[in-house]
C-alpha cells in the first residue's frame, strides 16, 4: 500500500496543468460569467429604472399600449389553479413552525405579467389579517396558463398575523391589486 503525505498532494496540485490548477482556471471562469452575468443584470434593472419620471431610458412609455386594456384577474388558490369565487371556502393551512397560511393563486388574461401586486386578506370588520404581501411581477415569476393568452401564479404565501382562532370559520375578504385592478372574494376561512 503506497501512502502519500498531504504536502505531495500540495505539490501535485500546483504543478502547471496538473489537476488543482484545471479546477481552478474552470472555477476562475465561472466566477467571471457570475459576475458578467450579475453586472449586465444590475445594467438593466439601472437602465429600466433610472428615470424618476416613470418612463424608460429609450422614451417609450412603461405601459405598453396593449398594457392599457383592461384584462381580467381571477382568485384561487393551489397548484394547478382553482378559482376561488365568492362565498367557497378558503383553506388555512398549518405551517411547519406551527404558523397558519392561506396559498393564493392568480389566473390573469389582458395584461402583461409586470408591475406590483398586492395581496391583503381582511375579517368581516376591516381587521387586517394577514399581508399586504407585496410582489414585483415579471414574466419570470408567472408560468403559462392552460387559457389561451393568460398567465398564472401559483401558491403566494400569505402568513397571518392574528391567531388562528380569529380566523377560522370566519368570513373573511381576500383582495388582490394588480395592474390598476382591484378583485376581491368574500370567502369563508376553515381550518383544512
Amino acid at each position: 500500500m503506497m501512502s502519500v503525505s498531504r504536502s505531495a498532494v500540495t505539490r501535485a496540485e500546483r504543478v502547471p496543468g496538473g489537476l488543482g490548477v484545471r479546477c481552478a482556471k474552470v472555477a476562475r471562469e465561472l466566477l467571471q460569467s457570475v459576475f458578467a452575468l450579475a453586472s449586465a443584470t444590475v445594467l438593466l434593472g439601472t437602465v429600466a429604472c433610472s428615470d424618476a419620471g416613470g418612463a424608460l431610458a429609450s422614451g417609450a412609455s412603461e405601459v405598453d399600449a396593449a398594457d392599457e386594456v383592461r384584462g381580467s384577474v381571477e382568485v384561487g388558490t393551489g397548484s394547478p389553479f382553482l378559482s376561488l369565487a365568492d362565498g367557497d371556502t378558503l383553506p388555512l393551512i398549518l405551517g411547519t413552525q406551527g404558523g397558519y397560511h392561506v396559498y393564493v393563486s392568480l389566473r390573469v388574461a389582458g395584461v402583461n405579467p409586470r408591475g406590483d401586486l398586492a395581496i391583503e386578506l381582511r375579517g368581516n370588520t376591516g381587521e387586517l389579517l394577514a399581508g399586504p404581501l407585496r410582489l414585483r411581477l415579471s414574466a419570470e415569476v408567472v408560468r403559462d396558463s392552460e387559457f389561451a393568452g393568460a398567465w398564472e401564479r401559483h401558491n403566494d404565501l400569505l402568513i397571518l398575523d392574528v391567531p388562528v382562532a380569529r380566523v377560522d370559520q370566519q368570513d373573511v375578504l381576500l383582495t388582490i391589486v394588480f395592474a390598476g385592478d382591484t378583485v376581491s372574494r368574500r370567502l369563508h376561512a376553515r381550518i383544512l
